[in-house]
């Protein structure tokens, strides 16, 4: 889908760093890299960076098992496991489906250490599949 300084996402994604590499309804990557914005009170990546990395590459790739269909999807669960403490170094997250159904998606992703492939985070997010917003509609 994109290439390191190709299209980026949008919104939240964009604003801590993460970067699309490759998407499909199969499987999505992306990279981050950490830096003091991403720190928590220890001096470590803060959880809440694995899990973004996971909702969002979940999350992309489950709206591309559902565009052709005309819907959207919206993650309403995301179990996300710290396993590694990680300060410096790019970060890697892969997401693939577990399962693509007609309401719900179930998609796995792990967290790596792009330098040493130590798996950092690993998790679980669960999507439901909504209608298409109208054209014209836009959110407040």
């Amino acid at each position: 889908m994109s290439e390191p300084g190709g299209p980026q996402l949008p919104g939240f994604a964009a604003r801590i760093g993460i970067e699309l590499l490759s998407a499909t309804a199969e499987e999505v990557v992306a990279e981050l890299q950490p830096d003091d914005r991403h720190l928590g009170p220890a001096g470590d990546v803060h959880h809440g960076v694995y899990a973004s990395l996971v909702e969002t590459t979940a999350s992309v790739g489950a709206w591309l098992a559902v565009e052709n269909r005309g819907q959207q999807v919206v993650g309403i669960a995301n179990a996300t496991e710290t396993l590694l403490a990680h300060t410096v170094g790019r970060l890697r997250a892969r997401a693939r489906p577990e399962h693509v159904g007609e309401r719900e998606q179930l998609w796995s992703a792990e967290v790596r250490r792009a330098g040493d492939d130590a798996l950092v985070a690993s998790g679980q997010v669960r999507l439901w599949h909504v209608a298409d917003h109208p054209e014209g509609w836009r959110s407040r």
